[in-house]
């Protein structure tokens, strides 16, 4: 499986876990005591608020392994035991500052809503008649012969869940504008970065463990802890002369993410003044270190994000060729680590060479995919191509919410929700009340989203990334890195 999440606590696709339903494993009540800590320690509804969400965000971007009842879709995730607390509070917050709901707030959140409704509407009503690899199932089921045949988009149990948590997201984020204020945004920033350090120190434990003992000995401790999950890599897996990290994610590459949201967090909070940036650099090391092959993706994203961060001020041809330069050498520098062996300059070479070779079949007809040999790097590209050029059938509303499986998530957004869907979740995420508190530079904002928007063309969330958590963490950090004042 590709990186990350289909879907916050009600949907996720990339473990399968299997929990006796008497079992409950130390995390949950260390969990519980900290949240009941936080809203009875706490003074204040706002300042409870911003440490759940912190807790929240934490959860949903580090911790994948275990849950906390069932197996499969029907599991409950860690992360709906914060969410639970964060949509009460969400509610009583918007309760409270009603009288603050403006006219534009009102229209973009109707509007969001409304295009994703009017997808399915067209999704019950008018139903795109081509078999596709919809929202509950998987590309490579349908490749190796797991699943005998693709389906027809319909209004189904997923499609509901996907809108239901989408909703969910909008509701918490809605919360969020109403009552936070520009220093809230930012000490929300700060107490999500201080707790992500502990991601950083369990980094270093989980390098020398496996580097120095040689043993895996911390997936049995996770299993303890969290619950039993069934990883995709049970053991330990060599590259070059190390071995790969994966943190408390069920693979190599759902780490490597975690990590690159970590270090664009680090580093708006070193340009808040609030943390040194040498935890910036820890966290682009372990996200390396994770050697899976979207680190390099991951790698050369951050690394453009830093420099448009850094050249802000005047994001022109010159500065943009800069930036192109400076990725450039960037990029080949990475490559010539991973040639020398290191990092395992095979691995690393077989992929490049099998990303060039099936430029040609990105368009492919899903249904003929079985006619060529299967390999990880083509999956996903076509996966991500062919779902995107679904987009041709149903350009403004798209085929439904939910409704396609790919490897390429914003491909599955663009696809299922249209072009209108799309920019309205857009707008609503990157364009409300925050984007109007930070004096930013608007040029600098945009290429961070465009950039953000086309890694998720090549980055598998599913459908996660149109409602996971991180979102909100997403959105400051980009605001803080884009903004007119220079480091505190």
């Amino acid at each position: 499986m590709q990186v990350g999440c289909e879907g916050g606590s009600l949907v996720r696709k990339t473990q399968t876990t299997r929990i006796n339903g008497g079992d409950m494993h130390p995390f949950l009540p260390l969990l519980l005591g900290i949240i009941g800590y936080i809203i009875l320690r706490t003074r204040g509804l706002k300042e409870s608020y911003i440490k759940l969400l912190a807790l929240f965000i934490f959860v949903y971007m580090n911790i994948e392994v275990g849950s906390v009842y069932g197996a499969g879709d029907g599991r409950i995730k860690y992360t709906f035991v914060v969410e639970f607390f964060c949509i009460f509070y969400a509610l009583i917050l918007i309760v409270k500052n009603a009288g603050r709901i403006g006219g534009k707030d009102a229209i973009k959140l109707l509007l969001t809503i409304a295009t994703t409704l009017t997808g399915m509407v067209a999704l019950k009503l008018w139903p795109l008649q081509k078999y596709i690899v919809t929202g509950d199932m998987l590309i490579d089921d349908f490749w190796l012969g797991e699943v005998d045949s693709l389906q027809l988009p319909a209004l189904n149990g997923f499609v509901a869940k996907t809108f239901i948590q989408y909703g969910i997201f909008l509701l918490i984020l809605f919360s969020i504008y109403l009552s936070f204020r520009r220093e809230d945004y930012e000490k929300l920033l700060e107490k999500l970065s201080s707790v992500c350090r502990v991601i950083i120190v369990y980094g270093w434990i989980e390098f020398f463990v496996k580097n120095l003992a040689r043993s895996n000995i911390l997936f049995a401790i996770n299993n303890l802890v969290f619950g039993r999950n069934d990883a995709v890599f049970r053991e330990l897996e060599q590259r070059g002369i190390l071995y790969r990290l994966c943190g408390l994610m069920t693979e190599p590459s759902h780490f490597s993410y975690a990590l690159f949201l970590i270090a664009i967090l680090f580093l708006a909070n070193y340009q808040l003044g609030k943390m040194s940036f040498h935890w910036t650099i820890q966290a682009f090391f372990f996200m390396i270190l994770s050697m899976s092959f979207s680190s390099v993706v991951f790698a050369l994203a951050f690394l453009a994000i830093f420099f448009i961060s850094r050249y802000r001020k005047n994001i022109r041809g010159e500065k943009i060729f800069q930036i192109f330069l400076w990725c450039l050498l960037a990029f080949s520098i990475l490559y010539i680590i991973y040639r020398s062996g290191i990092l395992d300059s095979s691995y690393f070479g077989k992929r490049m060479k099998a990303v060039f070779d099936d430029w040609g079949l990105l368009f492919i007809d899903v249904e003929r995919v079985r006619d060529i040999p299967y390999q990880s790097s083509r999956v996903r590209l076509i996966s991500s191509f062919s779902t995107l050029a679904l987009l041709r059938f149903r350009p403004f509303f798209g085929i439904g919410i939910g409704t396609t499986s790919s490897h390429g998530s914003f491909s599955s957004i663009l696809s299922g929700m249209g072009i209108l869907g799309t920019l309205s979740w857009l707008l609503m995420l990157f364009y409300g009340r925050a984007a109007k508190l930070f004096r930013h530079y608007g040029s600098a904002y945009f290429l961070m989203i465009l950039l953000w928007c086309i890694i998720g063309i090549f980055n598998g969330h599913f459908w996660g990334m149109l409602y996971n958590a991180e979102n909100y963490a997403l959105m400051i950090s980009f605001l803080v890195l884009s903004r007119r004042e220079e480091r505190a």
